[in-house]
């Protein structure tokens, strides 16, 4: 097994399964999200009639009044979580019969190479609230009195833990590991107990585990908990919750690691595929007009800061009603796909295309000078005008009108780009239109 980084492209993931609600209710723990003024925003998990409300009389409620335990054993943790800080604690229930243990950890604005576009009006990483996840905890705190059946417990729990469980050395090499490990990463114990997490980690996401760990062993933080992607013997990306305490010897010192791996592949695939619905059009499966001004946005703001060259392009099909009015809906739609695929053909990776209206298509060339970009223009006027689909024997096209505004240092607003595109797209249209 390579100890390199670099581990090779990983398929894409598969269609969604399950709902979120579904994969939470089926965890033994209560997540309860809240806002800055401590009101409960969302409420799930297996906990959940088990302790506190349902989920529609606890949402709107103030958060004490749907967590275990006295408010003020918990009040300091969940301002720290609004402040950009985990915090842990331990509670008993009022009646004194069930220990809980309550994990808050900051809401953060996503990140765009997961969503494909930060929400609008928020920054990436901006605190937008807070989520606490309420784990029961009564046997552990029980089986703490007997050593003995402390042990028991524990190779019990390690055992049949429905999530994975692993002790880790302090040179990220496995030490133990459980069933459910093994069977979410595809490796058998023994190969898993000749490899480190380093080596099954998404290179992309080792460096922020390795400087988490870090941070633990050298006291700065209790607990690591992030999400983060492995990759299975098959090569397949795996999402997880990942879980570390840092357990030390009888003087003290940093002897391993436990870990808790827990599975949220498919609740990932739910949240991109939901994402990609929010970002893109449901014909064509180019960019929306909403994703794709926050491209422009964020290219304009590149070009400003870095006095890069850019090309903004409007591409507007001539005379398409027509086409909608003779042959119906469903030959449009057809019409608009293949001039969705022939603007695909022809332009870049790095550049960005859309859909931003009925027959109306928007691309931003990165880079490009506006000769560059006016060749472009003319590459997309005549690959549309080629583009043909056969209907009742008939070969039925269109043409293209192509609007350029070029984009600097100097560039002006998103919605100034787009109006100066769309002039210079309706003066190209009027152009066509007297040559004919």
């Amino acid at each position: 097994m390579s100890s390199k980084r670099q581990l090779g492209a990983v398929p894409a993931p598969a269609d969604p399964g399950p709902s979120w609600q579904q994969l939470l209710g089926a965890v033994r723990a209560l997540f309860v999200a809240f806002d800055a003024e401590l009101t409960v925003t969302a409420y799930a998990g297996g906990l959940r009639g088990i302790h506190g409300p349902e989920p529609v009389e606890a949402i709107g409620q103030p958060l004490a009044g749907v967590l275990p335990g006295a408010w003020q054993h918990y009040e300091p943790q969940c301002r720290r979580a609004l402040a950009g800080e985990t915090a842990t604690v331990a509670v008993t229930a009022e009646s004194g019969t069930r220990s809980y243990e309550l994990e808050f950890t900051p809401w953060r604005a996503p990140d765009t190479a997961e969503t494909g576009a930060p929400d609008v009006g928020v920054g990436v990483g901006a605190i937008r609230g807070a989520v606490a996840t309420v784990r029961d905890i009564t046997a552990l705190t029980q089986a703490e009195h007997t050593q003995t059946r402390a042990t028991e417990l524990f190779e019990t729990a390690f055992a049949d833990a429905p999530i994975g469980l692993a002790l880790v050395g302090l040179d990220g090499r496995f030490m133990r590991v459980n069933d459910a490990l093994c069977e979410l990463l595809r490796y058998s114990e023994s190969e898993l107990l000749s490899a480190s997490f380093q080596e099954i980690t998404h290179p992309d996401d080792l460096d922020d585990d390795v400087d988490q760990l870090q941070r633990l062993i050298a006291g700065e933080i209790e607990r690591v908990a992030m999400s983060k992607r492995y990759l299975t013997k098959d090569g397949d990306e795996v999402w997880s919750n990942l879980s570390v305490s840092l357990v030390r010897d009888d003087q003290g010192r940093p002897a391993h690691f436990v870990s808790q791996i827990e599975d949220i592949s498919e609740r990932k695939r739910l949240e991109i595929a939901l994402q990609h619905l929010a970002d893109h059009d449901h014909l064509t499966e180019l960019w929306n007009r909403r994703a794709f001004e926050q491209h422009l946005t964020r290219q304009i703001a590149q070009c400003r800061r870095h006095a890069t060259p850019a090309a903004l392009l409007i591409v507007d099909l001539d005379d398409f009603k027509a086409v909608n009015d003779t042959h119906g809906h469903a030959a449009g739609d057809a019409l608009l796909l293949c001039v969705a695929r022939a603007l695909r053909a022809r332009l870049r990776g790095e550049d960005c295309v859309a859909r931003i209206g009925g027959d109306e298509f928007a691309v931003i060339l990165p880079d490009a000078t506006p000769g560059q970009a006016a060749h472009v223009a003319r590459v997309l006027t005549e690959e549309i005008g080629r583009t043909r689909i056969r209907i009742d024997e008939l070969d039925v096209g269109v043409t293209a009108s192509v609007g350029v505004t070029c984009l600097g240092q100097d560039a002006p607003s998103q919605p100034e780009a787009m109006a100066a595109a769309d002039r210079a797209m309706y003066a190209d249209k009027l152009t066509r239109k007297r040559r004919l």
